[in-house]
């Protein structure tokens, strides 16, 4: 007769770190401000990778921006099991990283509309 052990051997489920919140909050208003710019016609994707899932539609650059957003991150979340320390700080590296390379981009794209 097999014995039943219930949820002795099971860990309890782990929260997402704010590091990896944070980016995925930037990730996502990334993703909806942008979606938003094309579909009303008043921007273009810069990124040429994005660009060319933006060509096939929003629908598509949406899925395309999620499965290069969500994946790493979950990775990141298993791998903070072993190494908490590093993936929380290359989480802020991400963050940061990304936030000076998006806010450059927009001026240096839209200078002309900002006088500069």
């Amino acid at each position: 007769m097999a014995i039943s052990r219930g949820l002795e051997g099971t860990r309890p489920a782990r929260r997402p770190c704010a590091e990896t919140l944070v980016v995925g909050a930037i990730c996502l208003v990334d993703l909806v401000v942008t979606a938003v710019l094309l579909h009303l016609g008043l921007a273009e994707e810069a990124n040429p990778i994005m660009g060319y899932f933006a060509s096939y539609g929003i629908a598509a650059f949406c899925v395309a921006k999620l499965l290069f957003v969500i994946p790493p991150l979950l990775v990141a979340e298993w791998y903070r099991r072993w190494n908490d320390r590093l993936v929380r700080t290359m989480l802020r590296v991400v963050a940061f990283t990304y936030l000076v390379v998006w806010a450059g981009a927009t001026l240096t794209l839209n200078a002309h509309l900002l006088g500069l």
